[in-house]
């Protein structure tokens, strides 16, 4: 599913980036985040630069802390390659931090293979394994998250949002593949968003969208970018002034309509209207 339709245009809670249409995929997950949507699973692929993150940020913005415990992780790619679980601990962390502290360690209480990804949490256990070194152990470890997740789900509905899945590592693919499968129907979302241009015939990351794609709870966005009519818009409201035609067209081209990127972020005024526009913040 492409969606680029709207002439939204509303700015986060940092004041500093507007938020321009997407109309369509910003109300399929705020409904998917307070524990509405159809999917358990919501995978939002784009090009750099095209506004994945920004749409992330707005669902977190728009959604209430009462009607939801949202936590983000993002993954990291490192020269030596990635660290396990870096994302999912950083995600499962702040899902902790915005939920009654007493509640979550009576829940982690019995589940050590949790001090993993949650090793300021859950204490470490005398003989308890510290890294997952078979498929024991991770069978182990990747119930307990999806335990955790759902009886969190009891308080309020819980969304997880896993960015930069491009640079996950294959234990994250893999507890990504289970909780998908694991839990059904109960109101937990996952929102993982991805490089599309990143994205090699070879890359790892494919064949776990090809067997995700064919999953009845996950669903696909594809955020393309902007329309000539948006990127004016998120030109106006940076600028604070109308683009002149010049500009927009400068933009377009060197940009391809993908907001968030150099040639967007540093877009400025005419040197004879003697103003400046902010850098972006994504």
């Amino acid at each position: 599913m492409t969606t680029a339709i709207g002439d939204t245009r509303e700015v986060a809670a940092s004041g500093s980036t507007p938020f321009i249409g997407r109309s369509a995929e910003l109300d399929l997950l705020c409904s998917a985040a307070r524990g509405d949507g159809p999917a358990t699973a919501w995978l939002v692929g784009g090009e750099a630069g095209v506004g994945k993150t920004r749409l992330v940020e707005e669902v977190m913005h728009r959604v209430e802390a009462g009607e939801s415990s949202i936590g983000r992780g993002s993954c990291l790619h490192m020269a030596q390659g990635a660290l396990p679980f870096v994302a999912v601990a950083e995600a499962l962390s702040a899902l902790c931090a915005v939920n009654d502290a007493e509640l979550v360690g009576q829940l982690v209480e019995k589940m050590p293979e949790l001090a993993i990804v949650l090793p300021d949490v859950v204490p470490v256990v005398v003989g308890s394994a510290s890294v997952v070194g078979d498929d024991a152990s991770r069978l182990r470890l990747f119930d307990s998250i999806s335990r955790l997740l759902a009886r969190l789900s009891e308080v309020r509905p819980v969304c997880i949002v896993l960015e930069d899945l491009h640079w996950a590592e294959p234990s994250t693919r893999d507890l990504l593949s289970f909780l998908v499968a694991h839990l059904g129907e109960l109101p937990v979302a996952i929102i993982g968003t991805y490089r599309s241009d990143a994205m090699s015939r070879t890359h790892p990351l494919r064949p776990l969208l090809a067997e995700l794609d064919r999953h009845p709870r996950v669903e696909h966005l594809t955020l393309a970018p902007f329309d000539a009519a948006e990127l004016a818009a998120f030109a106006d409201a940076r600028l604070g002034e109308p683009p002149t035609a010049r500009l927009l067209d400068d933009v377009a081209v060197r940009s391809g309509g993908n907001a968030f990127t150099p040639p967007s972020c540093s877009m400025r005024s005419p040197p004879t209207a003697g103003r400046c526009g902010a850098s972006c913040s994504t």
